[in-house]
């Protein structure tokens, strides 16, 4: 099975970061075939809803996004991280699910697969409906199978390493 981890968290020493390394790390010795795509990494442009890959199924923009989003296509199960900002997705993951635009044309979608999260929120009651929503929604546009996500509270205020138990426990309900 191929997992791909989206990691929309903009630090390398952040929360999302960090679980996003525990996860791989604990779904790779399980045997999973998994690799992470640190958003960071690459420098994409933003949708400009000028509806040419509604006619050729591809972005005009040669800015390598379509290579991220055919990983995303390729992969059995596939996990969105992202800090909650504004009580949405980060930015830069949101730039992500808009280079999708090619698939909200019917003639280009494709069928299959899994989809869940891990939100990260800073504060101790932080509003993960908005985030949520959001996720399942562009899960359901995909054709993915929506999975119950990992919403992590008080990352401002505690080491990464204190959501390890949690996240663990959270992999094995994923039932994958």
């Amino acid at each position: 099975m191929k997992v791909l981890l989206v990691n929309g968290g903009g630090r390398p020493d952040g929360v999302t970061s960090y679980l996003c390394g525990l996860i791989s790390d604990t779904l790779s010795s399980e045997g999973y075939d998994v690799s992470v795509l640190d958003l960071t990494e690459h420098d994409m442009g933003f949708c400009t809803g000028c509806g040419i890959c509604g006619k050729t199924g591809r972005c005009y923009q040669d800015d390598g996004a379509d290579r991220l989003t055919d990983r995303f296509m390729a992969s059995d199960l596939v996990i969105f991280a992202t800090p909650v900002r504004f009580s949405g997705t980060s930015a830069i993951l949101k730039r992500y699910m808009e280079r999708f635009q090619p698939y909200w044309f019917p003639e280009n979608r494709r069928k299959g697969g899994r989809m869940t999260a891990v939100i990260c929120g800073g504060s101790e009651r932080p509003d993960f409906i908005n985030v949520s929503r959001e996720l399942r929604a562009f899960s359901i546009t995909m054709g993915r199978e929506w999975s119950d996500p990992l919403e992590i509270s008080g990352t401002d205020n505690k080491d990464p390493g204190d959501y390890a138990s949690e996240c663990l426990e959270w992999i094995g309900r994923l039932q994958i």
